[in-house]
């Protein structure tokens, strides 16, 4: 490849990426730590206590789950395609990334040079050349990205994460007919969209496109282990055959059908999450003074500044020593991003603990 500003090989460690959520084995009480590290929605779905009445049980209620889910996810897609396009509930949309690689011959896949690592991994411990693309420049490098006869996927993470970049529905319909012109699959990971709904390619996926979506962040039950994958053809058919019997669990079945069919929640809790996040970004904003902030990211699940190299690691360290744990990028030798995980605006304690670690972090 010719524009090595743009597109660039990627390079990865003996050792699977680390994530957030990892926090010292620690008390969760007072004194404990306080963890910022993750992108998980702080109020969560509800649960009854009935719903453990299907651990006793085979998971054997797919078909509510799976309604849900076509109603959930395809509700916009047109009438024809929505026979054709079956979402496949999966455990987690982690075990779709660490599969897909497998349904590809070897080559080259493009990513994010900025992403969740572990699709990069994934692809990587397959045997798959890795290579990236600016997070900020799809559309101007996929002629470059299509012109590679060995390139067998892009993956687009929307929105990205960490750096809050985001794709319209018609950038990446664009995105996906060039791809296609040149047999190559797009791979969109909606991890995050949940909360962005009109950010979703669910409504009219191209041929050629495949979407990962998690259960677990927007619903704020990442324990639960849930996601689907929505996609046409072949590559779906292999996807599936790796899945085998009573794939997702039964809990997870049972609250699934009810959150996914839940559009009262949904909707209030997607307008609590867009005003939350909005005024946490001005609070985070404000502690960081005087720091010169690079670019600020706000998403309705997470909120990510970028700062100096230096001082983000330094920032990061210094609120550590505070016990509170939030997530560190560098994105070159010069600039680096921490990314914010919400608190519950209710939680007057945590919030007095984050910004008094803060108000003592200042250089």
């Amino acid at each position: 490849m010719s524009n090595v500003f743009r597109i660039i090989p990627l390079t990865f460690g003996e050792g699977p990426p680390r994530h957030g959520g990892s926090r010292p084995r620690a008390s969760e009480q007072s004194g404990g730590w306080l963890d910022l590290s993750t992108g998980v929605n702080p109020w969560h779905y509800p649960c009854r206590a009935e719903d453990l009445e299907a651990l006793r049980t085979l998971p054997d209620e797919e078909e509510p789950l799976l309604a849900a889910a076509r109603q959930y996810y395809l509700s916009e897609q047109a009438g024809a395609d929505r026979e054709v396009v079956e979402p496949m509930m999966v455990p987690g949309s982690q075990w779709a990334i660490e599969q897909l690689p497998h349904c590809f011959p070897p080559g080259r896949v493009a990513l994010p040079i900025i992403g969740y690592r572990e699709h990069g991994w994934c692809w990587h411990r397959k045997g798959h050349a890795c290579v990236g693309y600016p997070a900020d420049a799809l559309e101007e490098v996929v002629d470059e990205l299509a012109a590679d006869s060995e390139l067998r996927a892009v993956v687009v993470i929307n929105p990205n994460n960490p750096t809050g970049d985001r794709y319209s529905p018609d950038v990446l319909r664009r995105v996906a007919g060039r791809l296609a012109e040149a047999g190559i699959t797009l791979i969109i990971d909606e991890a995050f969209a949940d909360a962005e709904p009109e950010l979703s390619m669910t409504g009219q996926l191209p041929d050629n496109a495949m979407v990962l979506r998690s259960f677990g962040k927007f619903f704020g039950l990442p324990g639960l282990r849930l996601g689907a994958v929505l996609g046409r053809g072949a590559m779906m058919a292999e996807l599936k055959a790796r899945g085998g019997p009573w794939h997702v669990g039964a809990l997870a079945q049972r609250i699934g059908a009810r959150a996914l069919a839940d559009g009262e929640w949904q909707q209030g809790m997607r307008s609590r999450l867009e005003r939350w996040s909005k005024a946490y970004a001005r609070l985070l904003q404000q502690a960081f003074e005087p720091d010169p902030i690079q670019a600020l990211a706000v998403t309705p699940l997470f909120v990510t500044i970028t700062l100096s190299l230096d001082q983000a690691v330094a920032r990061q360290e210094a609120l550590r020593s505070q016990k509170v744990l939030v997530r560190l990028w560098p994105l070159d030798e010069q600039r680096g991003c921490l990314r914010f995980g919400l608190l519950r605006e209710e939680d007057t304690p945590a919030r007095q603990r984050l910004f008094n670690a803060l108000e003592l972090t200042r250089p």
